[in-house]
């Protein structure tokens, strides 16, 4: 047997990797080729495996979230092979796996980290875990000519690889390799192997670390608040040469927030310079015109480090801006008042309590209204689903929308790892508990094409896939495939797929509000409905307002002693020597055990929890402060102590009250606004439906006619050749529409579209036939708009200091177009002049005013047709009178009343106007059309519309009639009344009476009665039987002689 020593040096060869091969940044990774494992050393035999493990773990190359997996597993089944691990590549974030390998890997010397990241990639564990080592080599390779594009996760990660550079203490060697063009993320030159003098220069006071940057515990508004200096946007110079120099600073003493800080690339090229060489000893200001003063290194340091607050204050002062608009355009909304407290109260820099995803500045997209929700958002709204109580009930299981990445990257890899592999456990645990019964249903949001989300319900009881995408877009084919085939991993049926329908998103960037509010309807339809297409903006801040509640629920956050979070990008800052001297105790001395993941790097081991007697009650330490507290007098308090007082049950009791009613309020105005908004729709469909169908019907009535009047079919509209096909004639109606130059008729266009309308819209023909053609026009209306114009453009042509001449005015005009204006007098314009204060010639307002008003429409007492009783003022006095009275009276005023009493007012008073003789041959004759017009004109009433029952019939009319009959029937027996007084039962304006036997028709009707009223006679009815018909304007004396008669003995019955 060889001594272990001997087999050390055998195999190390073998089993060591290069340092050149492992710090190697090429392009494509030396360790992407395929080659065999040198674990098969270990294999030999046991000798081998005991002395080979230690040099296989000394050198570990993580190149996908599949390797980090299983190393996670090996080192949670063997922890003490993470102590082999010397030098550690990461070329990926890798999940939360990295946290548990970096947990278990103290000993890392060497680290090198690739950010090559993507924005799906999860570098949560990683971040985490970084601060857990303290290498002295650390290796940054940024393959920016290579890498995606600018993302969240890469910032984070970076912005950790800064701050725990920085707080690295046996750092010998740090190297930050690029390839091309910088980020916009610049790193601190702090980390860089400079010597300590030059360190020293570029360090930023103590004094000023607390002035110049917000606190990581700081709140929002006080973020907005601090101030930083402006930037400036470009510079006339970017050598920088002209900026860094030897000689020493000539202003130590100043305000840095007062100075001008240069562009953003300008200060990366200084960060450069400075990491190269350590020979400057100032810097000035060459970005400010005529500034001459030299100021430290350490203020390039600060610009560089700006980078963060300025991006967090991009952030939230857009969203309060948001907010603050909102606000603005309705003033009564108070819960954008409410968010907007609650958000500036935030801190600007802490974790989210209560959610798997803590990113706090995501909250700033759900107060803009066209912001596009990340993952996180949509995590933390999926997770808000978690205490639903219908998840336990239907066993329904709400997944993150990382599975549905798990998902595709297993279909895309054939399933090769996919029973193995540690990467995919979670997605076969859920397989298993669908087969087993323990989940009956999943639901999730995926991402789609990197830029859409949609909502995907499984139902494992039914086999059935429900998807929901809020643009109606067809179902996503890799979407379909992935999950087809991990069903079919676990279930050995086919699952149908049906898109759910849906209300169409009226934007682009709602979706994943859509797709979060169609898992939570399915989850608890009673408590989330469907969100409106109209509320968008306020489902936002509801959605925000429940991740806030759960935020604040949650009291403490688990943060070891020792171990605080500093500002990013800054140097450490020196804890205070003692604690603040407060008779408050610490909540976690004692009560939380020290976990590796909570001790800062560097810190002393925790000291072991003392044992408490088995019967003693264990108080919790935040209660047992706040008791000590309360036990002190007033004057002895300390800090905020002083001013706060511990909650009362009646006060908890109102408050939790007024929170239950203002909920409660909120669900009730929301659901009585669905409701309204529900019954809006409904009728708006009905009458679009009515109106089709009733332009349905007219078109089709149209077609009958068109056919009758073609001869296809017979008067009753049915085939007038049944047993052949019916075919439309189409005669294409080519006909010259004939212009006309003149220009008297062109500038009184009112007589030929009034013309043009009355033929377009008319219906049937009717009234008495034109004899005569209209006559052509004579006089041009020189102030149509097309004329008027052109007018007033000569007249500002031709102004002088005289004002306006009408001479001037019609040569310019004549020079331009002889043509159109060779009858435009000068006389005439003339007349439209006025002289103002100083005699001056300008245009008549008047003038200008009927051109603007009535251009088209000229007005004038100079002719034109005149009314046949215009010359009889007082017939049309005593006619109004006549027609007034009556209708004050109550009486139904229709065409042949009013008729009769104009005829019988002008053969009283002007019979002439009945004799006079026209020049066509006509006589005055009082038409409907004169009525209407007299109606219109002269008394300014406006005609009723008739009422046409067979529109008006609803679908009860049977039961309606039969009601309304049983109802009269019953007041006509209660109330006795007499036949006499039972008039206009059909609504159709017309009494009937039916008289008693008479001798003659003579002896019954009164002076007044007119024969032509008599409407019909019963044939075959005796004599004495007769029924009359009256028009309204007669009935009352009609009604009133039969009652007297019927008083006196006669029957009269109705």
């Amino acid at each position: 047997m060889l001594p272990d020593e001997i087999i050390s040096e055998i195999l190390s060869p073998a089993l060591t990797v290069p340092d050149e091969r492992f710090a190697a940044t090429e392009r494509i990774s030396p360790f992407a080729t395929y080659s065999l494992s040198s674990s098969a050393y270990l294999l030999v035999c046991k000798a081998w495996l005991r002395v080979a493990t230690p040099l296989l773990y000394r050198v570990v190359v993580l190149r996908s979230t599949s390797q980090a997996n299983a190393l996670e597993e090996t080192l949670q089944d063997n922890p003490e092979l993470g102590r082999f691990i010397k030098k550690l590549r990461v070329e990926g974030g890798y999940g939360p796996a990295m946290h548990t390998i970096l947990q278990a890997a103290p000993n890392v010397q060497d680290l090198f980290v690739s950010l090559c990241i993507w924005s799906t990639d999860r570098t949560a564990g990683l971040r985490k875990g970084l601060a857990l080592l303290n290498p002295r080599r650390v290796i940054i390779d940024d393959p920016s000519a290579r890498d995606p594009p600018h993302n969240k996760q890469l910032d984070n990660l970076m912005q950790t690889l800064w701050a725990c550079t920085v707080a690295v203490t046996c750092l010998t060697n740090s190297t930050f390799l690029r390839h091309s063009a910088p980020r916009t993320l610049f790193p601190p030159p702090q980390v860089k192997m400079l010597p300590r003098e030059a360190q020293e220069l570029l360090k930023i006071p103590e004094n000023q670390l607390e002035r110049l940057f917000p606190s990581s515990n700081a709140l929002v508004q006080d973020l907005l608040a601090h101030k930083i200096p402006y930037e400036r946007p470009s510079a006339h110079t970017t050598e920088t040469s002209q900026y860094l120099s030897k000689d020493s600073p000539t202003c130590s003493d100043f305000d840095p927030t007062s100075l001008t800080a240069p562009p953003p690339a300008l200060v990366h090229s200084l960060v450069e310079a400075l990491r190269i060489e350590d020979q400057y000893g100032s810097v000035c200001c060459a970005h400010i015109p005529g500034h001459r003063e030299r100021y430290p290194l350490w203020i390039v340091v600060y610009w560089a480090e700006l980078r963060v607050v300025r991006a967090s204050r991009k952030v939230w002062n857009d969203a309060v801006q948001a907010l603050e608009a909102r606000n603005q355009q309705n003033p009564s909304d108070s819960l954008a008042l409410t968010i907007l407290d609650r958000i500036l109260r935030l801190p600007w820099y802490a974790g989210l309590r209560g959610f798997e995803e803590c990113d706090v500045e995501g909250l700033a997209n759900f107060c803009k209204p066209t912001a596009w929700f990340k993952t996180t958002e949509i995590n933390q709204m999926l997770e808000l689903l978690d205490e639903d109580e219908q998840l336990l009930r239907r066993k329904i299981c709400v997944v993150p929308s990382d599975y549905t990445r798990d998902v595709i990257r297993a279909f895309n890899d054939d399933g090769l790892d996919y029973e193995d592999a540690p990467r995919y456990r979670k997605l076969r645990d859920l397989g298993e508990d669908s087969v087993n019964g323990r989940t009956n249903e999943l639901t999730t949001v995926a991402n789609v094409d990197g830029d859409h989300w949609v909502a995907l319900i499984i139902n494992f009881e039914l086999q059935s896939v429900y998807y929901f995408d809020s643009l109606k877009r067809s179902i996503n084919a890799e979407l379909r495939a992935a999950y087809n085939w991990w069903i079919n991993q676990h279930h050995a049926t086919e699952f149908s797929w049906t898109p759910l329908p849906c209300l169409e998103q009226p934007d682009s960037h709602n979706c994943g509000l859509f797709a979060a509010n169609r898992v939570a309807y399915y989850v608890n339809p009673n408590k989330y409905p469907l969100l409106d297409t109209e509320a968008c903006a306020d489902e936002r801040l509801w959605m925000l307002e429940k991740i806030l509640d759960r935020h604040e629920s949650e009291k403490f956050q688990h943060i070891s002693k020792g171990f605080s979070f500093t500002f990013p990008n800054t140097p450490p800052r020196t804890p205070p020597a003692a604690p603040m001297d407060l008779p408050l105790p610490s909540p976690m001395k004692g009560k939380v055990k020290r976990r590796v993941t909570d001790r800062a790097v560097g810190s002393p081991p925790a000291s072991p929890a003392k044992k408490r007697p088995a019967k003693e009650k264990v108080v919790a330490a935040a209660k047992r402060g706040l008791q000590e507290m309360e036990a002190l007098p007033q004057s002895e308090r300390m800090g905020l102590f002083k001013f706060l007082t511990k909650e009362t049950a009646q006060q908890k009791r109102k408050r939790e009250e007024d929170i239950r009613a203002e909920a409660e309020v909120r669900a009730e105005r929301r659901q009585q606004d669905d409701l309204e908004k529900a019954r809006k729709k409904i009728l708006t469909a009905d009458e679009k439906r009515e109106a089709a169908m009733y332009r349905k019907r007219q078109e089709r009535e149209r077609g009958y006619l068109a056919d009758v009047k073609a001869g296809i079919r017979n008067e009753d509209f049915s085939l007038a050749a049944p047993q052949t096909k019916k075919r439309r004639i189409i005669v294409p109606n080519l006909q010259d529409i004939p212009t006309s130059d003149d220009i008297a008729e062109l500038s009184r266009p009112a007589r030929q579209i009034e013309k043009r309308y009355k033929d377009k819209h008319r219906t049937h023909k009717s009234g008495r036939k034109r004899k005569n053609e209209d006559q052509q026009r004579v006089y041009t209306n020189w102030k149509t708009p097309f004329l008027f114009k052109q007018i007033l453009v000569a007249g500002r042509q031709t102004k002088d200091a005289g004002g306006l001449s009408s001479t001037a005015i019609v040569k310019y005009l004549r020079t331009r177009d002889r043509e159109t204006f060779a009858n435009l007098a000068a006389t005439t314009v003339q007349g439209w002049f006025q002289r103002d204060d100083h005699g001056v010639k300008i245009w008549n307002p008047a003038v200008l005013e009927a051109a603007k008003v009535n251009g088209n429409i000229p007005g004038h007492d100079k002719g034109g047709r005149r009314g046949a009783l215009s010359a009889h003022p007082e017939v049309v006095e005593a006619i109004k009178k006549r027609l007034t009275i009556l209708r004050e009276a109550g009486a139904a005023l229709n065409l042949i009343c009013v008729r009769a009493i104009i005829v019988a007012t002008t053969q009283k008073m002007a019979p002439e106007v009945f004799e006079k003789r026209y020049a066509d041959g006509s006589y005055f004759k009082v038409s409907d059309s004169y009525c209407r017009a007299f109606l219109r004109v002269t008394m300014e009433w406006s005609e009723r519309k008739a009422t046409k029952a067979a529109q008006h019939l609803p679908k009860n009319w049977e039961d309606v009639c039969e009601r309304a009959a049983l109802r009269r029937a019953y007041i006509i027996k209660k109330e006795d009344i007499p036949a006499e007084l039972i008039v206009n039962s059909d609504q159709s304006r017309i009494f009937s009476v039916l008289l008693p036997t008479l001798e003659s028709q003579s002896d019954y009707a009164p002076a007044c009665y007119n024969p032509r009223f008599l409407a019909t006679r019963r044939l075959g009815a005796p004599k004495a039987k007769t029924v009359v018909v009256w028009s309204a304007s007669t009935f009352a004396y009609q009604l009133d002689t039969a009652l007297s008669k019927a008083s006196s003995g006669d029957a009269c019955h109705s």
